[in-house]
């Protein structure tokens, strides 16, 4: 299955045509000397059957000198494209008669000249032949020589030509000179815009040469020519988007300003884990504990008690800085009388919260350090994990993961997370029994129910999905999100009705919650009710300025419509917006898409999208 970056590329596109460009006429003079005897022995053929004298004074098709090299060929000034042609004359005509058209007899010089061209073109083929076989036997510089004595043998600058850079750049590719190829395939593309063999190879130069966007238009072109048919560029595409989607997140969080994220963010987050990860539920009130803390200022063990009292609550900015002010204060204690399960448990909280502001290498650190003082914690390899599992580093989050289960095998939080680190790396059938073993443990939250379900969906047992769904509605009955994951999958298998009946529901338990908004626009926009579904998408907006989802969805649309600027600024906002390192690295992935059949489209109108496809 594609990826979303990718699967904004999708729409539906005919077939083009190879693009012929017009032929061009160039002053004789401006080329060549003006004294015929001085002419190489091809061009006094062509001038004596074009009927030039000792001045040329009259204007050809410019034919190709022998020497021609593709840094000439790129300058385009004096590219040939045909040879010349059998001129007709008409006779002058009355008003309402016709009269017949005669030509005029060819020439002994002119079919000296037309037989001279063939007998060229025939000895350019051989040359090619040649390279051909030396090619298949891995003599590369003899592969080269050959085309190289077929593009200087080759009468006109035709699509023959084409097809002797393009084999000379394979060679070129072998031996890793990637300049070369960048050359010589880019000479092939001037007489065969659209051929995608020079644009593979030149795509392949310019991924070698780390010149990634150059790349993936190369790539993005051979997509829309092939109608995303083409398994190996699909897979490149997704490649240089992964890794263009990771550089510029990056990029970005260095200059991101630190702080938390929107409330529901922080409120989805914590959802995801159970009410013992972090230690045993606080019941003491927010009020209570402030009153002993002024007894006691600055108690570590009443402070850790704060914080988690704060998190219960959900008043998440007080909770981190509780928290951070409880883990200084407890490192000053005495670590002793089960004071040392407390510092874990703050610290874990602690890291959380540096997750969700996207200081991930700190987060790592303090899990880190949590460990030192209990290397047994499952919880804290569970949130070691998660927070490796954003920085990309899949096989360290899987094997902190697996510790974690051998620590405590009954804990379903391990599974959980270990299942969304499979789905990270396509791994859908671990996945499967992972989040099995959670819903069998009994989890205390929706996640797994909701992974699970996508999965029964990508494998087209729709009803398992369903089933799935409506036992986490029954479950969790006043959870908004869930009635709207439960819409989402009644969308996918085309029940509008109950998709917005679910919406619906999950709009009226949270009228906050922008996505259910999103979800329902999605369901008239693919009905065809483009007008509503955008209205729908922009009250999403208006509920909520951070729902990176619903710019996104815009931004989609935008590319389908061809608006390729607002599709940018609506990326851009998708990325203000989102404080999850992998949605981060998704939407700078789908920017750069944008950006890619943006300038395929400009240079080549003929692979425009005739349908749009339904999202």
């Amino acid at each position: 299955m594609l990826s979303f970056s990718l699967s904004l590329l999708l729409c539906t596109h005919t077939r083009p045509t190879l693009h012929k460009e017009p032929k061009t006429t160039t002053a004789m003079s401006d080329v060549v000397p003006t004294n015929p005897s001085t002419w190489p022995r091809w061009l006094q053929i062509t001038a004596a059957a074009a009927g030039v004298g000792a001045v040329a004074t009259a204007a050809y098709v410019v034919l190709k000198r022998p020497d021609l090299s593709s840094k000439e060929l790129s300058g385009g000034a004096t590219t040939a494209r045909s040879a010349p042609t059998t001129t007709t004359t008409a006779a002058p005509q009355t008003r309402g008669t016709a009269q017949p058209v005669t030509s005029t007899p060819t020439s002994d010089a002119e079919q000296a000249a037309d037989e001279e061209r063939s007998a060229l073109k025939a000895k350019a083929n051989a040359f090619r032949k040649k390279g051909n076989e030396a090619y298949k036997a891995r003599r590369f510089d003899d592969a080269i020589n050959a085309y190289t004595k077929a593009l200087e043998t080759a009468p006109v600058v035709d699509e023959d030509c084409a097809v002797y850079y393009c084999n000379r750049a394979a060679c070129y590719l072998f031996q890793k000179k990637y300049d070369k190829v960048i050359e010589d395939c880019t000479a092939a593309l001037r007489l065969r815009p659209l051929y995608t063999k020079a644009l593979n190879r030149r795509a392949q130069a310019y991924e070698n040469k780390s010149k990634f966007r150059s790349a993936l238009k190369d790539f993005t072109t051979i997509l829309l020519i092939d109608k995303f048919q083409n398994e190996a560029a699909s897979k490149a595409v997704e490649r240089l988007l992964e890794m263009l989607g990771r550089r510029g997140a990056a990029k970005y969080l260095e200059t991101k300003p630190k702080q938390l994220p929107a409330r529901k963010v922080m409120v989805s987050f914590f959802d995801n884990f159970g009410p013992t990860t972090f230690g045993p539920e606080e019941t003491g009130s927010v009020e209570e504990l402030k009153q002993q803390l002024q007894e006691k200022p600055g108690n570590g063990d009443i402070l850790a008690h704060l914080c988690k009292a704060h998190l219960r609550d959900q008043d998440f900015e007080a909770a981190y800085e509780t928290c951070k002010t409880a883990v200084d204060a407890l490192q000053e204690m005495k670590l002793e009388n089960g004071r040392k399960e407390t510092l874990v448990s703050a610290m874990n909280i602690l890291g959380s919260f540096q997750m969700l502001r996207l200081e991930l290498q700190e987060a790592e650190r303090t899990f880190s350090e949590a460990l030192r003082f209990n290397k047994r914690n499952a919880n804290t390899l569970i949130r070691l994990a998660a927070c490796r599992l954003e920085l990309g580093r899949t096989s360290e989050a899987l094997t902190d993961f697996t510790t974690a289960q051998r620590l405590d095998d009954k804990n379903p939080d391990v599974y959980f997370h270990k299942a969304q680190a499979h789905i990270s790396m396509g791994a859908a059938v671990m996945a499967f029994s992972d989040l099995q073993r959670a819903i069998k443990l009994g989890t205390k939250v929706y996640g797994p129910y909701v992974h699970l379900a996508l999965l029964h969906l990508q494998t087209q047992d729709a009803k398992s999905a369903i089933d799935l769904m409506q036992e986490a509605v029954t479950k969790f009955p006043e959870v908004s999100t869930v009635h709207s994951y439960l819409g989402e999958i009644y969308s996918a298998v085309g029940d509008n009705d109950k998709a917005v009946e679910c919406f619906d529901k999950a709009i009226s338990l949270d009228p906050h919650n922008a996505n259910p908004y999103v979800h329902k626009g999605l369901v008239f926009v693919q009905q065809g009710n483009m007008e509503q579904g955008i209205e729908l998408i922009h009250k999403a907006i208006e509920v909520d300025d951070a729902c990176e989802s619903a710019y996104a969805r815009l931004a989609q649309i935008h590319v389908q419509r061809e608006e390729y600027e607002e599709a940018l600024k609506c990326y851009d906002k998708a990325i203000a917006a989102t404080h999850a390192g992998q949605e981060l690295v998704a939407f700078f992935s789908c920017k750069e898409a944008c950006v890619a059949q943006q300038a395929v489209v400009k240079a080549h109108p003929e692979l425009r999208p005739t349908e749009v496809q339904n999202m």
